[in-house]
């Protein structure tokens, strides 16, 4: 990570509005680690680490994150779109 990039910017009223609230609290709070992750590694996350390390394995939580558009799958790394607008920035 950057020291230049050392947070990204969260909007509640995005949150609270968006489809993430269509998933579960255990959906939502792995959401939040994997949006950690993506932006420590720069927006380069292998599905298969964040499976790995995020959700120990049990991808029901983060299948519901791509099922509900929270995230997507693209060439077996995860891709987030608000997090890759600010990292463009």
């Amino acid at each position: 990570m950057a020291k230049e990039l050392p947070y990204f910017k969260f909007e509640p009223s995005q949150w609270e509005n968006g489809n993430i609230q269509l998933c579960s609290f255990e959906a939502q709070g792995i959401f939040m680690n994997i949006c950690a992750m993506y932006w420590q590694r720069l927006g380069n996350l292998p599905y298969k680490l964040a499976l790995q390390k995020v959700c120990g394995g049990n991808a029901s939580a983060l299948q519901s994150l791509c099922d509900n558009d929270v995230i997507k799958l693209i060439d077996d790394h995860l891709c987030i779109d608000f997090l890759n607008e600010q990292l463009a920035e």
